[in-house]
């Protein structure tokens, strides 16, 4: 998979902003997603959204450069290099809950000025 992201904070910090749009296989693949505080909860949690009407929501736990996120049917790792400059990320998926997790990807992002 090839993607070009683009990552910013909005409103003053409060929320991480993400869009992609990259090519899988032979179809392109485009989403988005906002990542928030839930007071309620006290825990930041994650909605995505993609063009193949794909909208999960992930719990995340950010801990010094990793971000884990825990979904109902999706799980991730995030590690961020120290200067900012790069991010490894491992997806594990299932299909139904009660099934072990498998692996789904390792992507590699590397930050462009």
């Amino acid at each position: 998979m090839t993607s070009v992201e683009t990552y910013e904070w909005l409103l003053d910090g409060f929320f991480w902003f993400t869009a992609g749009m990259g090519m899988l296989v032979a179809h392109s693949s485009n989403g988005m997603e906002a990542i928030g505080y839930d007071a309620s909860s006290q825990t930041h949690r994650s909605r995505f959204f993609d063009n193949a009407g794909n909208a999960p929501t992930y719990q995340v736990t950010v801990r010094d450069n990793v971000w884990t996120y825990i979904g109902e049917l999706q799980r991730a790792t995030f590690e961020f290099s120290d200067d900012g400059n790069k991010m490894t990320t491992h997806w594990d998926s299932k299909k139904t809950d009660g099934e072990d997790w498998l692996p789904l990807c390792d992507l590699k992002v590397t930050k462009v000025k």
